[in-house]
């Protein structure tokens, strides 16, 4: 089991579709949008085994100011909640990752 910081479309997508759970909200597609709004910084966290991806949580760390301030008011979008195997959730939920701080995918 691997926890990937970075995911491909294809890949993204291969997973989401077949799911019934899924939704817009969980997609590469609004991670562009993030990746084309002001203030929004995309992040994705997905669990890998045998490339196939087993569960993944998405969203974005919002900030309405820039620089020192910046980590007194950015907060985590995350709307579409994660999806896939729930055994596997505690390995991608932010609350549980380190790394979120400045990294961005």
């Amino acid at each position: 089991m691997e926890v990937l910081r970075d995911v491909s479309d294809l890949t993204w997508n291969r997973f989401l579709d077949p799911n019934p759970d899924s939704n817009i909200f969980q997609s590469p597609q609004l991670r562009s949008v993030f990746r084309n709004t002001t203030g929004y910084r995309p992040f994705v966290f997905a669990v890998e085994s045998g490339d196939e991806i087993e569960a993944l949580v998405s969203g974005a760390i919002v900030s309405s100011s820039r620089g020192a301030l910046a980590r007194l008011s950015s907060r985590v979008v995350i709307v579409g909640g994660p999806i896939g195997n729930q055994d596997l959730f505690p390995a991608v939920l932010p609350s549980n990752r380190s790394d979120m701080n400045g990294r961005t995918t």
